[in-house]
Formats: structure tokens, sequence, C-alpha cells
């Protein structure tokens, strides 16, 4: 079973001796293997952050507080991170941990008198493992800049971002940046859905699928729905609305519950045998005491 969970609303924190953060939330699930994609119920859930939190937050004082690291073993112990080469304060940005364990900042408004939107050809790296910043150049044509999108990173080394605002237009195009190759590149959507332009939505990757739901159409009007869009191919991609198992995952389990049944029939086979074994030898036995009476009544 594949869920996601959204949260919805966040009921309190409370700290117990400053040794962890506990925060309880309303969360949402949703089953993906439904075909009505309904939600299934709404639960309290506490959740303890066990690791390191990195945030670059949008505020307009000292560079050095742009970008902070938190350490679950204290509550106090928020620490600076390396200020040199930094960007700017931004907000509107997405953020993805890439495999070698860099983060990779997408878009987003610098925070200034003048706000200005972030390039999409240069993107702030930092390096959690070093502390230190750069930036990472992206050839070839790239998209609109843009806040407010969405943004998933396949295990192929795909980043597909989705939606997205800049003043007055709400996107709706599909954008993928290949990781290895640092090169965008447009996403075909074989059957694009008309009008579907989105923002301040979320996207959730689940096997093969990237879900879509929430989020504002850009005339005013909220999104309840979710969208499921599948992107097993790198080059097309489809709306679908039902929600298929990984066929790889599908088959090594039924592999290994074939595996399973064999084993399991193989296993009753010798224990048969040795329980009719058995059997047969305690008839014999007695079968032989009977005998061997019947010969000494006859002498």
């Amino acid at each position: 079973m594949h869920t996601i969970f959204y949260i919805v609303k966040e009921c309190r924190i409370r700290c117990a001796k400053a040794k962890s953060l506990k925060t309880e939330y309303k969360i949402l699930r949703l089953a993906c293997e439904r075909s009505d994609l309904s939600w299934l119920y709404l639960v309290e859930k506490k959740i303890i952050f066990l690791r390191k939190i990195f945030l670059l937050l949008p505020t307009p004082w000292e560079k050095q507080h742009f970008d902070v690291e938190y350490d679950r073993s204290c509550v106090a112990a928020w620490s600076l991170s390396n200020a040199t080469n930094a960007p700017l304060p931004m907000y509107g940005y997405c953020a993805i941990t890439l495999p070698d364990g860099n983060i990779l900042y997408i878009g987003g408004i610098r925070y200034s008198f003048n706000s200005t939107y972030m390039p999409m050809n240069n993107l702030p790296l930092y390096n959690t493992i070093s502390d230190t910043w750069t930036n990472m150049s992206i050839s070839g044509p790239s998209p609109s800049p843009r806040e407010h999108f969405s943004t998933v990173l396949t295990s192929d080394g795909r980043i597909i971002i989705f939606g997205g605002s800049t003043i007055g237009i709400t996107f709706g195009d599909l954008w993928i940046l290949d990781i290895t190759m640092f090169q965008w590149s447009i996403g075909k959507i074989l059957n694009p859905i008309v009008n579907l332009t989105l923002y301040a939505h979320t996207a959730t990757l689940v096997d093969n699928y990237m879900f879509v739901a929430f989020g504002d159409f850009g005339n005013r009007t909220l999104s309840s729905k979710i969208y499921m869009l599948d992107v097993s191919r790198k080059d097309s991609y489809k709306w679908v609305t039902e929600f298929t198992q990984n066929t790889a995952t599908t088959s090594t389990a039924s592999t290994s519950s074939s595996n399973t049944s064999s084993e399991s029939k193989y296993t009753s086979i010798i224990i048969g045998a040795i329980i009719g074994s058995i059997i047969s030898l305690i008839i014999f036995v007695i079968a032989s005491i009977l005998t061997l009476k019947f010969i000494d009544k006859q002498m």
C-alpha cells in the first residue's frame, strides 16, 4: 500500500527536558491504490525530528542568518552556516536534496526593496558536508523565472518541475532538469489538461507517478483536486487516473511469494514422508510382536 500524508494543521510544539522536539499535526491520508483517490481519514500523529534540518530563510537582516542548521539534540541549538558565497535572501523557491548530499535551490524571488526573480539557469548549491556554497550553471533553454512551483527528483536523476507563478501569470508547463547533464528540457505531455495552471501546490513522487495536489488555479480559485502524472519515460509524460504499482516490485514480490510457496510445499512433502515412515515403522513393530506371540502360542 502506497500512502501520501498531507499536513493540514499544526497543533502544538512541546519540549520534554530539552531532549527532543515533538510536534503534533493534523494529517490527511491518501491511499494511492484507490481508484477514486479518496481520502481515508484524518488522524493526529506525533512526529519527532531525528536529523538535521537545513533552512534558507527569507529574512531581510544579516546574511549569515539566511541559512541555519537545526540539531535535534538540543532544542536551542540553532547554528549559523558559512555565509561565504551564500545567495541573497529569497522565498518561493524549491529545495531539492541531491543523492550526493548537496541541496539545490531552484527559482523563487530575491528578498529586497525591488524584489526580482531568481534566474533558472544559475542555481545556488549548498554542500551539507563541507558547509560551502557554489552555483550550478545550467545550459540550454531554461524555464521562465517563477515562484511557488513544485519539484520532485526521480531515481534516474531528473528533477521535474510543474506550474508556479510570476506577476500576473500562472504556469501549467512541465520542465525537466537532468542533474547528470546539467541541462533543462521541456517535458512533453502527451495528453495535456486544457487550461490547467497551478501554483502553491504540492508534488509527491510515488513509484513512477507524480501526485500533484491542492494549490491555486491562478484565478483565486483554490484546488481540492489531485492529478497523477506518469513520469516513467524520459521522452514523454502522461496524465493518468489510475495508479499501477511498479512492475519490478510486483515481479519481485510474486517471485518471492512463488519461492515461499514452493519451499512450503517441499517442506510439507518432507514432513509427510517422515511421519509416514514413522507410522509404517510402528505398524511393522506391532505386527512383528503379534506374530511372535502367535508363534509362541502355537508351539
